[in-house]
């Protein structure tokens, strides 16, 4: 017989003893087997009978490290000795984070959501009122927003009066949002509900962030949050087979420090934002009254006590002793079912002491006792879901290009004020502009199996397509009230942000600009030299529209080279003629026989950018599919190529490469565009007629469309390293951008005047 495992529990009673357990193996399933254990030289078990593989049993607690010696003596058969360190035991608190998880568009009618958000909110106020010791979090703001649309003046100062007594508490994002796609700016601007809305109106400070069902959040995060008095971020990831390994080498509690080296946030991960294993385990424990009334019968409580300690012991060697707990699923009701088992295990146990509460509150008290001996990490915390913006790139382009135009609509605005052409700012539309671009950014795209499928297409329609085209159309607006009806042949250049900028135009299909060179890409847009645009101000030009513009021919920039090789190129013997692309700025090998960009060199710096060890190319286009959405294996299929072209002219060079999707019937095409005059790297993907994904296509989980991107990462990695943390996640390449219709900070519109 041998000793397999000896654990201390997290487990002591109310007279300070420790809960054990041991499990043997080379047991002869015959005969009970005998435990003996001494403390020091203190006997404190003496021939404790066992029948099984597995023996639970109480050590008296220790104030100090001591030896512990555990004697087993099986049945006609020599004893066996083992000798242990034994500790003080942890004064653990575990604490519960009770809410419902709130997805604009999954789980109701969108448009119905707040009144029952209200209707959740009430039941939890009654439990709040009723229970001491019970404590809710609202998820994010937009559900707080139904609060205030629906209750009376009296309701929300019943709801500020438990506000201020901490026992109902607001998580400060807009909504479950994928920061991944939110400019700098709006990131900002979307705290603007959950901090200075909440203090002016219902006079809480915020100071949790909680992304329930996401997987990571954006590193600017960190400084846009930190800076608005958050100082805390919650990441409840739900990610199914949007999963990354490295993930599990992060540790569930440090502090996240943003590219500025100076503004950091203490981090929590969860996997999934119910623990499910306390869960399950629980659930066997309830009873029923005649009242009908459910308590937690302590008889059948072991199973919750294995899956508490499974908890402390996955948290591993940490330097604290307060876990937080996050515990509820998609809309769930409030009730007492964790408030009861909290109670039941806190009349039988000393620890870990059982409490319902609040992440302000624990994350205070952590960062109070223990901030000092958390990991420090930097790097970004790569959301594995943010893909679902391919589900309709169309609207997420909307999105992105009212999110480009807001800052200009609003300070034309105020120019407009100043300058006593209009009356007041358009706040009120402003406000709703940002409001619908924020709530387009929820995770849920509605598009999963769940019935009944009208809903899904209701919802995805209002929240996305509908959100995303307002949007845009309320800056258009705003922006032409304040430029003024065209003048027929003149149109302006403005410059949105305060400093000077030369960089190129993009014109609309058939514009041209007097005595400015311009080039007509494959797409049909029209790009122009570089012009020079002062600080936040404009030029105006003379246009012409042409019918039709013809693309320049195809010209290679040094024609061909067979003999060329790229050096260290893993694909140096698949033959095909190879193509060198030159710019001022970069150097790119292209393989026409195996229609493969094969290598990108900086030429100020020497380097090669590309990957050459990477599993795909450069714009490789990938399948990925999954029989079950949770589970591994996965299988994947490469696009099947079509061809690959180069275009050049005065401007820039275009490398296209076309593509065929056999599964979906989709054709697929990527254009890489490397300018004369720019360091930026641009690139346009098409994916058209496609089909739908198979069978399931309706369950984005299992299905999904990648491109491989392998650029070098300086020391990057998406976990947490020995030597300190993610540092220096930023690419090599000085700038590569997909692209969106309209340049960043920059609106060309029409001209009234000069």
């Amino acid at each position: 017989m041998k000793i397999a495992q000896f654990r201390q529990t997290g487990f002591v009673t109310k007279d300070m003893r420790v809960k054990c357990s041991l499990s043997v193996t080379d047991w002869d399933h015959c005969n009970p087997y005998t435990l003996t254990a001494y403390i020091g030289t203190e006997k404190v078990i003496n021939q404790k009978s066992n029948w099984s593989e597995t023996m639970d049993f109480y050590l008296p607690a220790v104030e100090k490290q001591s030896g512990l010696i555990l004697e087993l003596q099986p049945f006609q058969d020599d004893q066996v000795r083992r000798e242990y360190c034994y500790t003080p035991p942890r004064p653990w608190k575990m604490n519960f984070f009770l809410s419902s998880h709130e997805d604009l568009g999954y789980c109701a009618y969108a448009n119905t959501l707040p009144a029952e958000c209200a209707d959740y909110l009430d039941a939890a106020m009654d439990l709040a009122e009723k229970h001491r010791g019970y404590a809710y979090v609202i998820e994010h703001y937009w559900w707080l927003r139904g609060y205030e649309n629906y209750r009376t003046d009296k309701q929300k100062q019943r709801l500020k009066e438990l506000f201020h007594k901490g026992v109902i508490s607001l998580s400060a994002p807009h909504c479950s949002n994928h920061t991944h796609w939110q400019g700098y700016e709006q990131l900002i601007r979307s705290m603007y509900y959950g901090c200075k809305q909440a203090k002016k109106d219902w006079q809480i400070s915020p100071k949790t962030v909680i992304y329930a069902d996401i997987a990571g959040a954006s590193w600017a995060c960190v400084s846009a949050y930190r800076q608005v008095g958050i100082k805390y971020l919650l990441i409840l990831g739900n990610r199914y087979l949007r999963y990354s390994t490295d993930d599990d080498r992060l540790p569930r509690l440090f502090w996240w420090t943003a590219p500025n080296g100076k503004d950091r946030l203490l981090c929590f991960l969860q996997h999934g934002y119910k623990q499910r294993e306390i869960s399950n385990a629980m659930g066997s424990a309830f009873a029923q009254t005649k009242g009908n009334e459910y308590f937690f019968d302590k008889s059948r409580m072991e199973q919750t006590v294995q899956a508490v300690d499974k908890v402390i012991e996955d948290f591993g060697d940490v330097p604290y002793d307060s876990i937080p707990v996050s515990f509820y699923m998609d809309r769930e009701y409030p009730n007492l079912d964790m408030y009861t088992v909290c109670k039941a295990m806190n009349e039988e146990w000393k620890y870990p002491e059982f409490r319902i509460s609040t992440p302000d509150i624990v994350f205070e008290d952590i960062e109070a006792r223990f901030g000092k001996e958390l990991p420090v990490l930097s790097g970004d915390i790569t959301d594995q879901w943010a893909d679902f913006a391919a589900i309709s790139p169309k609207w997420f382009g909307w999105k992105r290009e009212a999110e480009t135009k807001y800052t200009a609509a609003e300070t034309l605005s105020l120019l407009s004020v100043l300058d006593k052409r209009r009356q007041v700012l358009p706040l009120g539309r402003l406000d709703e502009a940002l409001w619908k671009m924020t709530e387009f950014d929820d995770h849920c795209w509605a598009t999963s199996s769940k019935h009944p499928q009208a809903m899904h297409k209701f919802n995805l329609l209002l929240v996305k397509r509908e959100n995303a085209k307002t949007a845009l159309q309320i800056v258009n607006d705003i922006i032409l009230e304040n430029i003024g009806a065209p003048k027929k042949g003149r149109c302006s250049v403005w410059n949105t942000i305060p400093e000077k900028r030369i960089q190129h135009l993009t014109l609309p299909r058939g514009m041209k600009l007097s005595k400015l060179i311009s080039q007509v890409m494959t797409d049909g847009r029209v790009i122009t030299q570089p012009v020079v645009l002062p600080p936040y101000g404009y030029i105006s030009l003379d246009y012409t529209t042409v019918d039709s513009m013809q693309t320049p021919s195809i010209e290679l920039n040094h024609g061909p080279q067979p003999g060329f090789k790229a050096e260290g190129s893993p694909h140096e013997g698949s033959g095909g003629v190879l193509h060198l692309i030159e710019t001022p700025y970069y150097r790119a090998i292209c393989n026409m026989g195996t229609q493969q960009i094969e290598s990108i060199i900086d030429k100020e710096s020497g380097e090669e950018l590309l990957d050459l060890k990477a599993a795909h190319t450069l714009g490789e286009f990938i399948y990925v599919h999954a029989e079950q959405k949770d589970k591994l294996p996965v299988t994947t299929e490469l696009g099947k190529k079509r061809g690959m072209e180069i275009k050049s002219g005065p401007l820039a060079t275009e490398v296209i490469l076309d593509s065929f999707e056999e599964n979906i019937g989709a054709n697929v095409r990527e254009i890489f565009t490397f300018y004369q005059n720019e360091k930026d790297i641009d690139v346009m993907f098409s994916f058209s007629n496609a089909s739908g994904l198979m069978g399931d296509f309706y369950d984005r989980y299992k299905k999904s469309i990648m491109f491989a991107f392998p650029f070098k990462m300086d020391n990057h990695i998406n976990s947490a390293c020995q030597d300190g943390g993610l540092n220096g996640s930023l690419p090599v390449i000085p700038g590569i951008r997909l692209y969106n219709q309209g340049n960043i900070g920059m609106l060309l519109v029409p001209l009234v005047n000069d």
